[in-house]
């Protein structure tokens, strides 16, 4: 009966420390003033892995090199990160490129469009904050929060 008990007290211990691991990364990037997104492609593989979670930080577009990588709105509207690899400034735009992509996005992107610079990249992490951001991830979160309650404390 005790092993049972401390079993279940170290399983309990696990989904909590897990809980606040979610959490940390779901709220964690807005903490450090930058915003986080899921990369949902393999367009910048290998250096960002498909599931990956950036934290991208507001910047001057004047002041981006090639070789930064960036998040912003394309032409469809569409969120995308890619890699710099001009910046015009004089037209106030930015030619880019996904690493795994064989040559550079058909259309420069504009200062306005860009959200910022990427600068954290957290693999496989985009995947559990997609997740909790929907009702099977919620209900799965308050499901090992209780769990825990129930089973250890």
């Amino acid at each position: 009966m005790q092993i049972l008990k401390k079993t279940a007290n170290i399983l309990s211990w696990i989904l909590v420390l897990l809980l606040i691991l979610l959490a940390a990364v779901s709220a964690l990037p807005r903490l450090l003033g930058t915003t986080p997104y899921a990369i949902e492609s393999g367009s910048m593989e290998p250096a960002i892995p498909l599931g990956s979670l950036v934290c991208v930080k507001a910047v001057d577009p004047a002041s981006l090199q090639p070789g930064d990588v960036i998040t912003f709105e394309d032409a469809a509207g569409r969120r995308v990160t890619h890699r710099i690899v001009a910046n015009h400034t004089a037209e106030g735009a930015v030619t880019t490129k996904g690493d795994a992509n064989p040559g550079n996005d058909i259309e420069d992107t504009l200062y306005r469009n860009i959200e910022g610079r990427v600068v954290l990249t957290l693999p496989l992490a985009g995947y559990a904050v997609q997740a909790l951001h929907t009702p099977a991830g919620i209900a799965a979160a308050a499901g090992m929060a209780v769990l825990a309650l129930v089973i250890g404390f």
